[in-house]
């Protein structure tokens, strides 16, 4: 897929959840957002709105996160439950695939602080993933 240009927007140039934009896109990319959403289902049908047919909606989102209000900090999600969340919000089932990432070790080490990854300590700290210690859930749907 060859894209001719983009636009990324910031928090608060757009609140999401309160009004879409009066432009349409074949992908809107939403990295790590929807933890912060006051109103995710309402975030979710205005990225529908907001998608050309046959578009993406890639959303990754914290799980087993510590807490960050910035500036504010409302929801997480299984991967189970962002597939059924974003079929709420009017994404057909069977166009939306969704995983996570976590491991025990990176969920413990990050409980109380941002610990950044140490290659050289992979021996001791290894990244393998445990699908019942999620730390990151993503989701791809797609528009009809």
């Amino acid at each position: 897929m060859n894209f001719l240009n983009y636009k990324t927007i910031d928090y608060p140039d757009i609140i999401i959840d309160e009004t879409p934009i009066a432009e349409t896109f074949d992908i809107i990319l939403a990295e790590q957002v929807w933890e912060h959403l006051k109103y995710p289902r309402r975030g979710a049908v205005n990225c529908l709105k907001m998608l050309n047919p046959g578009g993406y909606l890639m959303i990754t989102t914290p799980f087993l996160v510590r807490r960050h209000p910035h500036p504010t900090d409302c929801t997480r999600w299984t991967d189970e439950g962002l597939k059924y969340f974003l079929e709420d919000a009017g994404f057909p089932l069977e166009n939306i695939s969704v995983g996570s990432w976590g491991n025990l070790g990176a969920v413990i080490s990050n409980l109380t602080q941002w610990v950044e990854y140490d290659r050289s300590h992979n021996a001791v700290h290894p990244l393998t993933n445990d699908p019942l210690f999620p730390i990151a859930v993503w989701a791809l749907a797609k528009k009809a």
